[in-house]
């Protein structure tokens, strides 16, 4: 605690102030006890370097083995084929660079969604700039995959199909197994990013994706931990993007975060055991924040498809077209709740959601729309606590905007935070 305070890092818990609620999941959830433990003898004692030979890196390498076994299964993977990251984003550039490098003749273009996720989308910008040409298919207005403009998108020049499992602003689902049939019908592998998805449990076998991205922090594992998961095809074509001492197959060079790599091993295995045991009860949060808001509120619109999406994203709308009210604004009058109004990795980056926009919603609608996500460690206090804070700031907000009040904050580093 002395460490804590010494940094700020514990003034939010203490007795004279506001219970904090937590109610942004999908940036990053709370790290489970189950895995603090497991990471907890190699922080204190684990120091062998697994590329060294003697007894101390021998036994560093078993526990990373371990752990790509464990990644590999939530993954529908091999444990071969367990490259380990940074993180997501790491991974998501390791799919895409990595693969392109290779790419040779006609079959070297990417077809890809305008949902996607900024760890997805700038690797792409930056492929297009090289001259790799880049098609981004578009959604419907529930956030849904348009898939007969995959169809149509998809030739015997695309190498590669790159959709997330999920998605990280409204928890729309992808229809992983019609992409696949896509894509593998015209020669093309299927990278997907799934982060948000894996919380919930393994990946089905049937889905038959070549690439898979991984994030320890999206399920209850550690920050900075990552992998990507390939098959045996993408492997042989995949090319590294960082050089150095030729660590995870040459792929991915630098010494490997070994207790970083335990978290994510059990953090997959428990998100298998226990993530669809936990969906039902933390979907009955999610449609109870949601009832709550539309009871008292005159306007709560869900973003999204109402029934294919993740059981703890809700994103919804306080305001609609010819109504002021500014999520942001709503945000700031919360001091006490972590929640969003749209990707946490873009933060700071001027505008509004380009996941709503390009579902075609007003701009008001956009502007008004918050997200609130919840893990399977959600305390089930946290939306009956949350729904009074959010109600009256939305209420405070709409009367100052009505009134035209100057001391409305909309300072636009609120966005995305």
């Amino acid at each position: 605690m002395e460490y804590l305070d010494a940094y700020g890092l514990s003034s939010a818990w203490q007795p004279s102030m506001t219970r904090p609620i937590y109610l942004d999941a999908a940036a990053s959830t709370p790290l489970d006890p189950v895995v603090l433990e497991a990471m907890r003898p190699v922080l204190q004692e684990g120091y062998g370097n697994p590329s060294s030979s003697h007894w101390a890196g021998r036994r560093a390498q078993r526990l990373v083995e371990r752990a790509r076994e464990q990644v590999a299964a939530i993954a529908s993977g091999r444990p071969s084929g367990v490259i380990f990251t940074s993180g997501a984003t790491e991974a998501n550039n390791l799919a895409l660079h990595g693969l392109l490098a290779s790419a040779e003749g006609k079959r070297r273009s990417v077809v890809s969604c305008v949902t996607e996720h900024p760890a997805v989308l700038e690797p792409l910008r930056a492929l297009a700039a090289r001259g790799i040409p880049v098609r981004l298919v578009g959604v419907d207005e529930d956030g849904r995959l348009d898939l007969d403009e995959l169809v149509a998108a998809v030739n015997e020049t695309t190498l590669l199909v790159t959709v997330m499992a999920a998605n990280n602003e409204t928890g729309v689902l992808t229809d992983l197994a019609t992409v696949c049939e896509v894509a593998h019908s015209a020669g093309a592998l299927v990278h997907s990013d799934a982060s948000q998805i894996l919380a919930w449990g393994a990946l089905p076998g049937d889905h038959q994706m070549d690439l898979v991205t991984v994030s320890g922090h999206k399920m209850h594992g550690p920050q900075g931990i990552g992998a990507l998961v390939a098959g045996r095809t993408a492997l042989q074509l995949l090319r590294p993007v960082t050089h150095g001492g030729g660590q995870e197959r040459g792929l991915r060079s630098g010494t490997l975060n070994v207790a970083g790599a335990v978290g994510l091993g059990a953090a997959a295995e428990l998100a298998t055991e226990t993530g669809q045991i936990a969906a039902g009860a933390v979907q009955a949060q999610r449609d109870a924040l949601l009832a709550g808001l539309q009871a008292q509120l005159p306007v709560a619109l869900l973003n999204g498809h109402v029934q294919h999406r993740l059981p703890g994203i809700l994103n919804v709308a306080v305001g609609d077209a010819g109504d002021e009210v500014e999520a942001d604004a709503v945000l700031a009058h919360m001091p006490t709740l972590a929640a969003a109004t749209g990707s946490a990795c873009s933060s700071g980056a001027p505008g509004h959601s380009h996941v709503l926009s390009a579902m075609g919603l007003p701009v008001q609608r956009v502007r008004s729309s918050l997200r609130f996500s919840l893990s399977r460690l959600s305390d089930p206090e946290t939306v009956p606590a949350a729904l009074p804070l959010i109600i009256d700031a939305v209420r405070e907000v709409r009367t100052r905007m009505h009134s035209n009040d100057p001391q409305v904050d909309m300072h636009e580093g609120m966005l995305n935070r």
